[in-house]
């Protein structure tokens, strides 16, 4: 129905496996004004997902949808990965959020000295990759915020997409978009 009034970005989620190819076509293509940044063009960037920045502003952050395993425990073990590398290269680019949890700081501290930051990218992009091509039930925006519960996104949600109006234009939504955005918008 419009903007949601949280918020003041975009946010797109792109496949895993599609990310470079998104990365290539907006560096070979650069609208005027516009930049794309993320870890694969800036040594400095804070973020494992990209952004789209206009005029120096963030206009649209771009998530990597990674496909998930299925069982609880595998899928926890994800999350565990992706979060001990989140906040290890959050450590190695000198990005240290003020809501930081003791126990995450502690653990970045005590890992951070065996871990190269390229080490820990490797980690990372090896985290998002290891599932692509196996069937699975759902996807995960990898490096939100939120908690695993609420960024898992069942497959259904992204097999049939929909064209909607948007403030006066027709964009393409993920099909089930109303189940998606309940669970993720259920406790904010």
């Amino acid at each position: 129905q419009g903007m949601i009034p949280w918020d003041d970005d975009i946010d797109v989620g792109f496949f895993y496996e599609d990310i470079d190819r998104l990365e290539s076509l907006l560096a070979a293509d650069p609208l005027p004004g516009f930049r794309y940044v993320s870890v694969s063009n800036d040594p400095t960037y804070p973020r494992l997902h990209g952004k789209i920045l206009f005029d120096g502003n963030c206009c649209i952050d771009i998530f990597p949808l990674v496909r998930m395993p299925d069982g609880r425990i595998r899928q926890k073990i994800q999350w565990l990965i992706r979060k001990v590398t989140w906040k290890l290269y959050s450590r190695k680019v000198g990005y240290l959020h003020e809501k930081e949890k003791p126990l995450w700081v502690f653990i970045s501290k005590i890992l951070g000295p065996f871990f190269t930051k390229k080490a820990v990218l490797r980690i990372s992009d090896w985290n998002c990759r290891r599932f692509i091509g196996k069937e699975t039930g759902c996807y995960i925006n990898m490096f939100s915020i939120y908690s695993m519960e609420k960024e898992q996104i069942p497959e259904k949600c992204l097999k049939h997409p929909q064209r909607m109006p948007f403030d006066g234009i027709e964009v393409t939504i993920p099909g089930y978009w109303d189940e998606y955005l309940t669970n993720l918008t259920a406790t904010i």
